[in-house]
């Protein structure tokens, strides 16, 4: 049996199968710059996905205490005192973890794939929203809107995109960040061919859900993403498959979800299953989320919080926020949002296992990065959320008198997390003005294909664009 590496340990490539939207298979879903070569479509068996050379490699460095760049997003939050995909789920996952060091062999291959407890799956980019700051990879609405984006930003340079000498690789200068909106494409014609892909062969679809009936029974968790996995009829099969099964009662299964529809037959399935997590997705409060979040309804959201707690005594609910250069003067709200939540569902007697979001980072497309602004925003920003830590800090003193829940030290360590990182310099700075310039661009572009203005919404990051 390999040794237990005390700093590396990483549970997700030892014991979990992740899918990414494309059907490729993936160390996790956070891990970037991992380009591994199976899909799910186009193997025998699952060993070949657990066992892929990128996937071997990457599990080896990691067994032989090698902190590896491509697992930086879990080494910074945790260095910061946060809790990180790789420790939320070393914990999960924490009676396991010898059985998962006894399953790897010599050369770091999994031995035997029905000891898998962890299924994550990406089912594609169907969705019925279409978020600013989300791309076409990950929302199939996003397409609607990506040709009249590119129509109003070449409009403004006088370039039309058709007369492109490069139709693979535009840019409009002076604002060549322009390319970098999108994820994996540039702004032309042909970036719509990565999204198409996944729409018209979407590996989910009709998808034989008996492949994988040798790891079912020993399955403990099912993690399921989008787009938005709840409008997605393929994940309703996979769970119709579990119970007919019979092994619904061992798994926990949990989505992250924009809480829009729930479906009848998830409806009939779910209390059938051990335990169902939602992480159900804001990123501002009131109309600034409906803007964000774009064709979302704030009223509707937040209906259907307290009405999914009602579909069956097996439910935990939290919430995650992307953090964005768009809400990044929001976030004090949302935590005196997420406290209200708390006090309510205090009343209510429900379930609480977490206070504040999951707080994420939009990383691509690139113009949406907080690390983007301009020095005096992200000063204002940082003063904000100091403030918003030392109200916390106030409010859990208050509540240690009244031998009440407290806001937990890593929920407090992931706003600190935010301050690292606005406190960190631009490695060039000439370029993220540029990149700065093309958001503004971007907002006004974006806002006069959809119809709307961001100065009718209330967002503070307004005032700081025009």
């Amino acid at each position: 049996m390999h040794k237990y590496p005390r700093t590396t340990f990483c549970y997700p490539t030892l014991g979990e199968l992740s899918i990414g939207g494309d059907g490729a298979v993936r160390s996790c879903c956070v891990v970037q710059g991992v380009q591994t070569s199976k899909k799910i479509t186009n193997v025998e068996n699952i060993e070949e996905l657990v066992n892929d050379s990128e996937l071997v490699k990457l599990r080896g460095d990691l067994l032989t205490d090698k902190k590896v760049k491509t697992c930086d997003g879990c080494w910074k939050i945790e260095d910061s005192g946060g809790t990180s995909y790789r420790s939320s789920w070393n914990n999960r996952f924490k009676y396991y973890q010898r059985e998962a060091l006894q399953n790897v062999d010599d050369n770091f291959n999994i031995i035997d794939p029905s000891k898998i407890r962890f299924l994550d799956l990406t089912f594609g980019n169907n969705c019925n929203m279409k978020c600013v700051m989300c791309h076409p990879m990950a929302s199939s609405q996003w397409i609607k809107d990506q040709g009249p984006l590119i129509a109003e930003f070449a409009k403004e340079v006088g370039l039309g995109v058709s007369n492109s000498p490069d139709r693979n690789k535009v840019e409009f200068e002076p604002e060549k960040y322009v390319s970098d909106v999108t994820y994996l494409a540039s702004y032309t014609e042909n970036s719509l061919e990565v999204p198409r892909e996944i729409v018209q062969r979407p590996w989910y679809k009709d998808y034989d859900w008996n492949k994988f009936n040798h790891i079912i029974p020993n399955l403990q968790h099912i993690n399921m993403v989008g787009g938005e996995p709840l409008i997605n009829v393929e994940q309703e099969k996979l769970l119709e498959h579990i119970v007919e099964m019979g092994y619904s009662k061992n798994i926990s299964i949990s989505y992250n979800t924009n809480l829009s529809i729930v479906s009848a037959k998830v409806k009939k399935y779910w209390p059938q299953f051990r335990e169902i997590a939602l992480s159900c997705s804001f990123d501002a409060i009131g109309k600034q989320n409906d803007y964000i979040r774009y064709l979302s309804s704030w009223e509707v959201f937040t209906k259907n919080i307290f009405e999914a707690y009602n579909l069956s005594d097996n439910m935990i609910i939290n919430f995650a926020s992307t953090v964005s250069v768009y809400n990044i003067l929001e976030i004090g709200k949302i935590v005196d949002w997420s406290i209200d939540m708390l006090l309510e569902r205090e009343k209510r007697g429900l379930e609480i296992s977490k206070i504040l979001p999951f707080f994420t980072f939009v990383k691509i497309p690139v113009i949406h990065d907080i690390q983007i602004l301009p020095k005096e925003i992200k000063e204002i920003a940082i003063k904000e959320l100091e403030d918003t830590v030392n109200d916390i800090e106030k409010f859990n003193r208050k509540r240690t008198r009244e031998l009440k829940i407290v806001i937990p030290e890593p929920d407090i360590a992931s706003i600190l997390i935010i301050i690292d990182m606005l406190k960190e310099e631009p490695n060039d700075k000439v370029e993220t003005e540029k990149k700065w310039k093309v958001f503004k661009k971007f907002v006004k572009h974006l806002d006069t294909v959809r119809n709307i203005k961001i100065e009718d919404f209330g967002l503070e990051i307004t005032k700081y664009i025009k």
